[in-house]
């Protein structure tokens, strides 16, 4: 162990908060895991009503400061706090507690309420966070999702969330070749207390399912959702003895909905809007200024998902070179080379970047590097899809209890929501039944047949294909921003001396 633990550390690796063995993961029953896709599917219809409500009429846009008070701004996004409940917000908890009406009919929305009737909240007080972030659905989805534990905690390195532990607990299902951002199960972390607040308050650690993906409508619009909700297991109730850590139990109950709008005139820019519905506990006058603060933090998480889709970009692009992991610093002839084309640049032409690792312990490796700016360019246009699939095909540690599920969700709505389940849309490339072509060596016909008889896995074969189509991409790219500056300085009128 100490000698594993050496080798981790001499790898630039660093120990963090989070462990591995916090937690024991949990078995599901089929009626378990059938109520976790009703309880999710209900919540994201809920969320989508309300979304559609407030997209479709303009006067909704500005919320209503008479109904709605500001907590928390940042860029584009902000989280509001219902001033006064009406009979609509009361009534949209009722998939938070108790059981339904006896005289309603038995629709989905009851049976969830009746199978976690038990999930009794106190005085549920609504949020709602509205905005937007400048970006793809796809960037956005792939800064969202985390299907296991080392994407929480690099996400939680760009988002800086105050996690100190966390696990997925369960995993229903897993990302697949058709929505690489797609997630079902349950998860479990421990947050830290508020700045300034050590002592005073415990952290609060929360066990919830949480469901990412994307959805495609009717119309052939593409919504992504991220949605989390507390649920009460037996096993997992009491929780310091195993995690070592006083903790307080919270809930956690929010949906986010996910919609690319096209770019603005004189935009060169995708924009994405972002709609947050979620729910708080009071505690009082002072735990209730608390947990608003952090809830609301939480609701507008989504504010640099991209920054974290383009860090996990980078982070793929220089996994795919073959020095790294070996521990050795990335800067090559001192401060004037691109630590992933490898070319000097001047200063005006470079920019800093800090790249964070996770590894299978939960260490964290960070290290900062140069990086020129078309590379950085040419890694955020990458498609982010593209690279989660590549990122699914290579991944051993995500697995699912049910398997791939096709099954699309009906819901109450006049439209079919895939909650849990691929979306309609194809992947851009298929490349089933293809094969790799040999490359060819000026090598003796003894190493030639030695390597002959080593075929490659499943697995290389894939990373191998996913990493020339992504270089092809880029090759792309750069060839369309170089045709982009010329015709640009064709375009520009010279001057004329006389």
């Amino acid at each position: 162990m100490t000698r594993r633990t050496s080798d981790v550390a001499s790898a630039g690796f660093s120990p963090t908060t989070w462990t591995t063995d916090a937690l024991p993961p949990v078995e599901l029953s089929t009626d378990q895991r059938e109520k976790y896709r009703l309880l999710a599917t209900q919540l994201l219809s809920n969320t989508l009503r309300d979304y559609d409500i407030y997209s479709a009429d303009p006067r909704q846009r500005p919320m209503s400061r008479r109904r709605w008070k500001p907590v928390k701004t940042r860029d584009h996004i902000t989280v509001y706090k219902e001033r006064y409940p009406t009979p609509s917000s009361l009534a949209s908890t009722d998939h938070l507690s108790g059981p339904p009406s006896r005289t309603s009919r038995a629709s989905l929305a009851d049976r969830v309420s009746m199978a976690f009737r038990s999930n009794e909240w106190t005085e549920p007080k609504l949020l709602v966070a509205a905005g937007w972030v400048e970006g793809t659905l796809d960037d956005v989805m792939y800064g969202v999702s985390s299907p296991d534990a080392q994407s929480m905690l690099m996400k939680a390195t760009v988002v800086k969330n105050a996690l100190i532990n966390g696990a997925v607990l369960a995993c229903i299902d897993a990302p697949c070749d058709a929505d690489p951002f797609r997630f079902l199960g349950i998860k479990w972390f421990v947050k830290g207390p508020p700045t300034g607040l050590q002592g005073i308050v415990k952290p609060r650690d929360l066990v919830f399912i949480e469901a990412t993906g994307i959805t495609t409508r009717p119309n052939g619009e593409r919504i992504g959702y991220q949605l989390l909700h507390s649920v009460d297991l037996p096993q997992y109730r009491d929780m310091e003895p195993r995690s070592g850590v006083e903790v307080t139990r919270g809930r956690i109950s929010s949906c986010s909905i996910f919609r690319e709008v096209p770019a603005g005139l004189g935009s060169r820019h995708s924009k994405v809007d972002v709609y947050v519905k979620g729910y708080v506990e009071a505690h009082g006058k002072l735990l209730d200024s608390v947990a608003l603060t952090a809830a609301s933090t939480g609701l507008m998480s989504s504010w640099n998902s991209v920054e974290c889709a383009n860090l996990k970009k980078l982070m793929w692009c220089f996994r795919q070179q073959p020095d790294w992991g070996c521990g050795r610093p990335l800067h090559l002839s001192g401060a004037i080379s691109c630590a992933l084309c490898h070319q000097s640049t001047c200063s005006r032409c470079r920019v800093s970047r800090t790249l964070k690792e996770v590894n299978g312990e939960l260490w964290l490796r960070q290290e900062d590097v140069l990086i020129c700016k078309r590379c950085v360019l040419q890694v955020d246009n990458l498609a982010a899809v593209d690279v989660a699939r590549a990122e699914s095909f290579a991944s051993t540690g995500v697995t699912t209890d049910t398997g791939a599920s096709n099954t699309t969700l009906p819901t109450e709505e006049e439209y079919s929501l895939s909650v849990l389940s691929p979306t309609t849309d194809q992947p851009i490339d298929s490349f089933r039944g293809l094969e790799l072509q040999p490359e060819i060596d000026e090598q003796s016909d003894e190493h030639q047949e030695e390597k002959e008889n080593v075929p490659l896995s499943d697995r290389e074969r894939r990373e191998q294909i996913w990493s020339q189509i992504v270089e092809l991409r880029m090759v792309a790219e750069s060839i369309y921003q170089l045709t982009l500056e010329t015709s640009e300085s064709l375009n520009t009128p010279q001057r004329t001396h006389r």
